[in-house]
């Protein structure tokens, strides 16, 4: 299960726990090789590459995986819930002080009108990507009302 902090990355999306981490060599464009710690969950390098003195047998580590991080990443911008491996986090930050502050922001904004249907109050505010979760953009976040959150997601009634 990916151990997030509910925070994001908004350069570097979101960010995870980095608990399974593995060494692995990447080829540099030059021909070196690359030798660090990459997290088995979300793909990033973690910490400073590692001396080559220091490794015996450079041959002998897998390579870098580079879709890791892409699928990672093409996780957190589905317009779908998020992870099960993110919801724990998730549910904790909805109770937070900040999501409930940008969550009245939002409301505000679009003056508790559902932007979906145009017709009902809205009462949620849904993500539309999950890329900056914990940071989110405004423009990330549309209010609905909970019938058309409901729709949005294909929960059924």
């Amino acid at each position: 299960m990916l151990n997030t902090t509910g925070q994001s990355w908004a350069e570097q999306h979101v960010e995870c726990g980095h608990d399974r981490l593995q060494l692995r060599r990447k080829r540099q464009v030059n021909g070196v090789w690359l030798v660090g710690d990459q997290c088995l969950r979300c793909g990033r390098r973690i910490g400073n590459s590692r001396p080559h003195a220091t490794i015996s047998d450079i041959d002998s580590l897998p390579e870098w995986d580079l879709e890791l991080q892409a699928e990672h990443r093409r996780l957190l911008r589905t317009t779908e819930p998020p992870p099960d491996s993110l919801r724990p986090n998730y549910r904790e930050y909805l109770q937070s002080p900040r999501w409930a502050a940008l969550r009245t922001l939002i409301l505000e904004r679009d003056h508790y009108q559902c932007q979906a249907c145009f017709e009902a109050t809205a009462s949620d505010v849904h993500h539309l990507t999950y890329a900056h979760l914990g940071h989110e953009f405004c423009w990330e976040l549309v209010s609905v009302c909970r019938g058309c959150h409901i729709r949005i997601h294909g929960v059924p009634n």
